[in-house]
């Protein structure tokens, strides 16, 4: 009985440690288990996620591609009506004064008047299939067309490149991001090197249709944003942000252009052999493409350019003479384009930041006429009609205009229009990730400013280049750039920006 008992005893202190062992693996096979099951559960969860994404990104490309179509119908209507309203009135809206007898050269019919007055120009919101959007246009016609720096005459082409460094030297003052004067002459230089000695560029060098073979070392860009590549320029110069102080700095692109003064390549042909006709010289398409060559109208080439007839090809160049490549709206033109036109030296700035303020007055009701009704902004806010500059007769009405000498009011005159015919359309589609979307309707202006400055959202900013001209007696769109998704939300350059915005 001993000798069992003994036995007994050392088979169960050796089946012990065994029996611990078993443990130990159930145990870790758990772990491994739950592992499994929390890897599993974490992929569907971002699989859902990316799914629900692409799924809200799909909803906003067709909400944005239904919010474009609509714009491109707006703006051709607003050309139109603003056309017969001027007809009525006689308003003109060349970039010039008419001649003496209120009537454009030729008999031409005057365009539309463009200003922040119409609605293209305002801030609006709308909601499509649960999809918030903000749409912004800016007019192209309010800013500096680069291309200016190109033309032939030494003179007018270095008071073109004064002009840009001006407005790089004042498009983001009173910022921590300002570019100081040394440093606006040097990206200005860059930019003026770069269109001027192509076959060294750094990117490569397209075809287009205004290339001519004995010019190699010329050409133009197809978008502001190759300019990124060069010495002084970064990717930052081509964005809307706030800075470090949280004031709002805006992208040079909202200032300058090379978008402007288009024509159908018919008409882009049809100028040159008129020209070359008038002047007995074989001129060339480099001679006269797209940049002012300071020859004005009086030497064959149109100045608009964007009339249209018949059918015309839909092709299209940068075209045109006379003022049509640097001048600006001055209903739309921003603080610093407009002071960038001439040296202070020249015109007053008096009389500019006077114009600003002109154009920001309340505009008062004739007597006998009707009050209209009210018309409201993007968050809901009444919006008060401000005065705008029907024709450039109208200049005459600022206070302090006749301070500045005749001539150089004259050439002042020369730099504007009233008139915008190319137009980047931004659209900002947004949607809550937090799964409890608000309609932005009833969301108050500080609701719906924190919502998009917080960055949380999904979001999705695409712009539209257009140009819009006259075909027989219809409006045409004409897509430049159909389709450009952006890394950034723009903001709306205003006369007096609000401290807080």
């Amino acid at each position: 009985m001993r000798i069992l008992r003994t036995a007994q005893k050392s088979q169960a202190t050796l089946a012990h440690p065994r029996r611990g062992a078993a443990l130990m693996l159930a145990i870790l096979v758990l772990f491994a288990l739950i592992m499994i099951v929390f890897q599993i559960s974490m992929n569907a969860g971002t699989d859902r996620r990316i799914a629900r994404n692409d799924r809200q990104l799909t909803k906003f490309d067709l909400a944005i591609e239904s919010v474009l179509l609509q714009v491109f119908e707006d703006l051709a209507e607003d050309a139109a009506s603003s056309q017969e309203s001027d007809a009525g009135g006689g308003g003109g809206g060349g970039g010039l004064p008419p001649l003496p007898g209120g009537e454009e050269e030729g008999g031409a019919e005057s365009g539309p008047t463009d200003s922040r007055k119409d609605v293209w120009a305002r801030p609006q919101r709308t909601e499509i299939n649960g999809v918030a959007l903000r749409i912004l246009i800016q007019d192209e016609n309010s800013k500096l067309n680069v291309l200016t720096m190109l033309t032939e005459d030494k003179d007018e082409a270095d008071k073109a490149f004064d002009r840009v460094v001006r407005v790089l030297d004042l498009c983001r003052e009173s910022t921590s991001e300002d570019i100081d004067g040394g440093e606006a002459r040097d990206m200005a230089e860059s930019m003026r090197d770069f269109l001027q000695s192509r076959e060294n560029a750094v990117l490569p060098v397209p075809s287009l249709l205004t290339d001519e073979d004995t010019e190699s070392d010329f050409g133009m860009p197809l978008t502001l944003r190759e300019f990124v590549v060069l010495d002084g320029f970064e990717g930052k110069h081509f964005r809307d942000y706030r800075d470090s102080d949280g004031a709002v700095v805006h992208s040079i692109a909202s200032f300058l252009t090379i978008s402007t003064s288009l024509s159908t390549y018919e008409e882009f042909r049809e100028d040159i052999q008129e020209a070359s006709e008038q002047t007995g010289a074989d001129v060339g398409v480099a001679d006269s493409g797209g940049i002012n060559d300071g020859k004005g109208e009086e030497e064959g080439l149109d100045g608009e350019g964007a009339s249209g007839s018949g059918a015309p090809d839909p092709t299209i160049v940068s075209g045109g003479a006379g003022n049509a490549g640097h001048a600006v709206n001055v209903n739309t033109a921003s603080n610093a384009v407009l002071h960038s036109l001439m040296d202070r030296n020249e015109i007053s700035w008096t009389f500019l930041d006077d114009l600003i303020a002109y154009r920001n007055e309340e505009e008062e009701i004739e007597p006998g006429l009707e009050e209209t009704e009210p018309t409201y902004d993007e968050y809901g806010e009444e919006i008060v009609e401000r005065k705008i500059f029907d024709s450039l007769e109208e200049l005459e009405e600022v206070y302090s205009w006749d301070t500045n000498e005749p001539a150089l009011r004259d050439e002042f005159l020369n730099h504007l229009t009233v008139e915008s015919n190319v137009f980047s359309i931004f659209v900002t589609a947004r949607f809550s990730t937090s799964g409890d979307q608000d309609n932005q309707g009833d969301m108050s202006r500080e609701a719906l400013e924190e919502a998009e400055e917080k960055g949380t959202d999904l979001t999705r900013t695409v712009r539209c280049l257009v140009w819009r001209y006259q075909d027989d007696e219809d409006w045409v769109l004409v897509p430049l750039e159909r389709w450009e998704v952006l890394d950034y939300r723009p903001y709306e350059v205003l006369d007096y920006p609000d401290e807080e915005r």
